[in-house]
């Protein structure tokens, strides 16, 4: 998740936003003061104007489609696939029999969270 917020983030001067080209690290996956330090680096330039972008992708037959975002947008699909790795984690350690670890509003969208308050 971490490589996807990097690759906006590196990627936003250029305008052209390509997540298949993402810096792939095992070091953010592996070592927790690389993943920390990562973050707090991006978390420090994600403050930038807001900017029309052409996003990039490849579609299963490898031919390259693009669409046009701008920079609000990227960060906030960065946002909902970070609820989306939240929830796999979540689902991991349930899996393990370890529901202490995390609250059972961790993984859930705002959406869906609002949507249970109600009922």
């Amino acid at each position: 998740m971490v490589e996807f917020v990097s690759c906006l983030i590196n990627q936003y001067e250029q305008g052209l936003i390509n997540y298949d080209l993402r810096v792939r690290d095992s070091r953010i996956e592996n070592e927790r003061q690389v993943a920390i330090l990562a973050i707090q680096n991006l978390t420090q330039q994600l403050d930038r104007p807001e900017k029309d972008l052409e996003l990039v992708y490849s579609n299963f037959s490898n031919k390259q489609l693009s669409c046009s975002s701008t920079y609000s947008r990227e960060l906030l699909y960065n946002i909902e696939h970070c609820i989306h790795h939240k929830a796999l984690i979540k689902v991991a350690l349930h899996e393990l029999g370890d529901r202490s670890l995390v609250k059972n509003s961790f993984g859930v969208a705002s959406s869906t969270l609002s949507y249970r308050n109600e009922v």
